[in-house]
């Protein structure tokens, strides 16, 4: 479900960030957060549930409120752009691990699913 949440007007970032490390922090179930290049005052926050997209902006500086309707995807389409992004990470290199039970610890790459 995509929610859209009200913010002060060029102050999307500010609120991007926020809501991404406060997601992370209470390791909530938000799966992606958007900000249109030229859409002023609105992100959209992809997530599991309206609670959970309410407890990410609780308090944070700048969000104004959430919308009372979820927004379907064909509805924003146009305003988003797919972009493929090609990862430079080969076999034997040391990589950081950055969420779940091994956080913070280094690995070896012993192998690479491109479809992953």
């Amino acid at each position: 479900m995509i929610f859209t949440i009200r913010t002060t007007a060029n102050r999307e970032e500010q609120v991007v960030d926020f809501i991404s490390s406060h997601a992370q922090k209470k390791n909530l179930n938000i799966f992606s957060i958007a900000h249109p290049h030229g859409l002023r005052g609105y992100i959209f926050v992809e997530a599991d549930s309206r609670q959970t997209v309410e407890e990410a902006f609780h308090g944070i500086p700048y969000a104004k409120g959430l919308l009372p309707s979820p927004v379907e995807y064909k509805e924003i389409e146009s305003m988003l752009e797919q972009v493929k992004t090609q990862m430079k990470i080969q076999k034997n290199d040391i990589v950081e691990i950055i969420s779940g039970p091994f956080t913070r610890e280094k690995a070896r790459v012993k192998r690479i699913n491109q479809q992953k």
